[in-house]
């Protein structure tokens, strides 16, 4: 079965518009990381977690590579499913939370158990290589996506076209 010409332009403009997000969200998320491990020191007294391999322990560069897979992963949620389906917006919020948390977690694994060096490890965590506190954490992560890829984009877009100064008149 071939795919229909509308599912190919769908999938070329999907690729376009992630790969515009992998030039500066990640980055952006990897200081969200940091002061969000740099909040939890402040409210607790230590980090959330910690490095392993870094010589810095509370952060690390590596991570930007973390924030690389997980928005190829929010990419695909929100442009194949979310953006089709008529669900309420938190429903939506609860999804790619829960869908951050369990990619952070199978990072982790990975990074650990196949890799052989573990990229964070969360203190008296049961789990490890996340929290179950991290869900307050990818919420917010969820929340932040949202504005900078989803809402803000569209909103500005929307100004442009239904601006007067677009109208072309003699």
């Amino acid at each position: 079965m071939q795919p229909s010409e509308d599912n190919k332009k769908k999938f070329i403009k999907g690729s376009l518009y992630l790969g515009i997000q992998l030039m500066y969200i990640p980055f952006i998320f990897w200081f969200i990381e940091l002061s969000q491990n740099m909040l939890t020191q402040k409210v607790t007294g230590d980090y959330g977690w910690y490095y392993p391999d870094s010589p810095y322990n509370w952060f690390s560069f590596q991570s930007v590579f973390s924030w690389g897979v997980l928005c190829i992963v929010f990419w695909n949620v929100w442009w194949w499913v979310l953006l089709a389906v008529r669900v309420n917006f938190w429903i939506k919020m609860l999804i790619t939370t829960v869908i951050g948390w369990v990619t952070e977690y199978c990072l982790g694994y990975v990074a650990a158990q196949i890799l052989g060096h573990p990229m964070q490890i969360w203190h008296n965590s049961p789990l490890i290589y996340v929290s179950y506190f991290a869900i307050v954490w990818w919420f917010q992560n969820s929340m932040i996506y949202y504005l900078l890829v989803i809402k803000i984009p569209t909103a500005l877009y929307d100004s442009f076209i239904d601006s007067e100064d677009h109208v072309i008149t003699k």
